[in-house]
Order: structure tokens, then C-alpha cells, then sequence
């Protein structure tokens, strides 16, 4: 809403299922923001991340040709909006424009590592500060973005702390004192994440190609390290969008740890390197989709996944309970749904 001449407020609440449900975890966008003249403006309040191309349409889903953006990309964030600061400068002419930004904030979020019902599945995230810049092109039918983010982590999760109280009992230390030393590697207070990404969105005239690469780099056990991307391809006749997707994710990261010299903490031993497979999210797939236009701003989708999750990818979708050793052990599976909605924009 437009309060004078330079200045507006903006404000977004999203209805959604989350871990933890509250009226403050709603509201995705509640800044003022000041435009200074034509080139220049400056947000203040609440912010959603614009790291990728959807940003500026999020949670909006008759924006999107899809029925839902790729879980691969984007399934694994913990963080959708932030509190804080960000500088705007836009310049161009018809043919073409250029926006560069940069922001400072801090941000949080409830998020369910486990996927069980305990104080060791829910965990809160917290970061600050987080920080970054990027740059958006557009010309004609082609638009091109890249951006960088850092979050730095204030505290621990309640998995960690449990995790080092554990390894920590006398017992253990004493026998297998390299086992606090794993503990410690999963630590996140304090510690950084960097996340950089590229992505473009070109449509010629019937044709609609996007596609985004990412990449998150870390020192430590507590995080994702890995590279993320997808590309979708479509084409319009008349009111219906059939489109096509191929998405993929991949971590590595190895766990340089030997085996505990007693066997009674053989157990301890897989449950620590299990913990590592828990931020991993090695998997793919292949998406079919249909977008029907009946109607003025109304949509309706249809589409079919096909997502193969290798082995120990257990970052994203709930897989099967902890065995009786600790151990999950998951396999290299397949799984495959389809889905429908109805979108309408009024």
C-alpha cells in the first residue's frame, strides 16, 4: 500500500503447514520501503530471501507453471524470510533493465530433522548475521540472476546438544575419547554456511526454459555441501503448458572417523555417522506437468513425479525408523506421486 509519494508498505501472510505453526511464522513479508527517486530504494521489516528466481513471486502459486517448485532445489532451505535491512539500485531503459542489491538481517526457524515426535527431531535454527548481494538482468524474453548469501549460526540444535552430552558420559571418554571429537564436528554455533546460485529464465515466443544451479559450501557435519540444479522446459498452445523437468541434488561428504576401539560402542559408532546421512540429500527426478488456463487468473495443474533417492539420501523425505543398532540404512529407492491443483488469483 502506497503511503505517500516514495514511501509504501508491503505485507504477506502465508496459510501453510510448518513444524511450528504461529501467527509471527506467517507473516512473510512486513517492511516499508523508500524509494529516494527512480534508481534508488531502500526495505526495511521483514523480507523474503531473493536468492532465486521465484523469489519475487513466492508462495504465489498461480505464478508458477508448475504445481510446486523443484523439491530438490528448493525443499531443503530452513529459512524463507528474514528481518532486516536491504539496499536496491535499478537502472535500464525499455530494452533492458538491471537491478543490483544487497541486504543484512537475521533470521530463524523450527525445522524437524528426524521427522519424529521428540525434542531431538525439532530443532530451532537460528542465524545471524546473514548477509549477501545479487544481480538481476532482463532483456526482451531473457532474464538472469545471481546472488550469494552467508549465515553465520548463533547456537546449537537440540540434536547437537544431546548428541554432545552423550558422547561426553565418563564412561565413554574414557575408553573412546575421539568420540566427542566427532560429537563437536556436527556443532553449528558460530560456525558458516555459504550459498551461491545462478539461474534464467528465457521464454521465446511459445516456449517457456528456466533452470537454476546452486552451490552450498561448509566446514562442518551440521550442514548440507553439495551442489543443487534443475531445468524446465515448456510449451504453450493456447491455454494448456505441458512441460517437462529434470531436477538434481547431490552431497558428498566423507566421514574421516575410525571405528571405536571397544565393540560395545560399535552402536554409537553408526548412530554418529548416521547423523551425517540425516544432511545429505543425494537424489533426482523426472517431472511431467500439464497447466490448464480456463479462465481468467485460474489455473489448474496436473502433474507426475518420478524422484530416485540413492543411497543413505535422507536430507529431504521421511524414510523408514531408526533400526534397533541406530541405524537407518537406507537404500537406493524410487518413489512416484501425482498431483493436482487449483489455483486462482483474485
Amino acid at each position: 500500500k502506497e503511503l505517500n509519494p516514495g514511501w509504501d508498505v508491503v505485507g504477506q501472510i502465508v496459510a501453510q503447514e510448518k513444524v511450528n505453526n504461529s501467527l509471527e511464522n506467517s507473516i512473510e513479508m512486513a517492511f516499508v520501503r523508500y524509494r529516494s527517486d527512480d534508481m534508488w530504494s531502500f526495505q526495511l521489516g521483514r523480507m523474503v530471501l531473493d536468492t532465486f528466481l521465484l523469489s519475487d513471486h513466492r508462495n504465489v502459486g498461480y505464478s508458477y507453471h508448475s504445481v510446486r517448485p523443484q523439491a530438490e532445489f528448493y525443499g531443503w532451505i530452513p529459512y524463507s524470510h528474514y528481518d532486516g535491512l536491504k539496499t536496491v539500485i535499478e537502472f535500464g531503459d525499455f530494452d533492458r533493465s538491471v537491478r543490483v542489491e544487497a541486504f543484512i538481517g537475521k533470521t530463524k526457524s523450527t525445522v524437524n530433522i528426524g521427522y519424529q515426535d521428540d525434542d531431538s527431531s525439532y530443532n530451532y535454527v537460528k542465524s545471524s548475521p546473514i548477509y549477501g548481494g545479487g544481480i538481476t538482468w532482463e532483456k526482451d524474453e531473457l532474464t538472469l540472476r545471481a546472488y550469494i548469501a552467508r549465515f553465520r549460526f548463533t547456537q546449537n540444535t537440540n540434536a547437537i546438544n544431546g548428541l554432545q552430552d552423550i558422547v561426553s558420559a565418563p564412561a565413554i571418554q574414557q575408553f573412546w575419547p575421539e568420540a566427542i571429537e566427532i560429537a563437536d564436528a556436527y556443532a553449528i554455533e558460530n560456525e558458516f554456511v555459504t550459498y551461491s546460485s545462478i539461474g534464467f529464465n528465457w521464454t521465446p515466443g511459445a516456449w517457456h526454459v528456466q533452470g537454476e544451479f546452486s552451490n552450498v559450501t561448509s566446514s562442518f557435519f551440521g550442514s548440507y555441501d553439495g551442489q543443487r540444479s534443475y531445468l524446465q522446459v515448456g510449451h504453450r498452445f493456447g491455454e494448456f503448458l505441458p512441460h517437462i523437468s529434470y531436477a538434481y541434488s547431490w552431497d558428498d561428504r566423507d566421514f574421516p572417523y575410525d571405528p571405536p576401539p571397544l565393540p560395545d560402542f560399535q552402536a554409537l559408532y553408526d548412530g554418529l555417522k548416521d547423523n551425517l546421512n540425516s544432511g545429505i540429500v543425494d537424489q533426482s527426478s523426472i517431472s511431467l506437468g500439464l497447466r490448464w488456463d480456463f479462465a481468467s487468473q485460474k489455473a489448474l495443474k496436473v502433474q507426475c513425479d518420478y524422484v530416485t533417492i540413492n543411497d543413505n539420501s535422507l536430507g529431504i523425505y521421511p524414510t523408514p525408523q531408526a533400526t534397533n543398532d541406530g541405524v537407518r540404512n537406507w537404500k537406493k529407492d524410487s518413489r512416484s506421486w501425482c498431483s493436482t491443483t487449483f489455483d486462482w488469483v483474485f
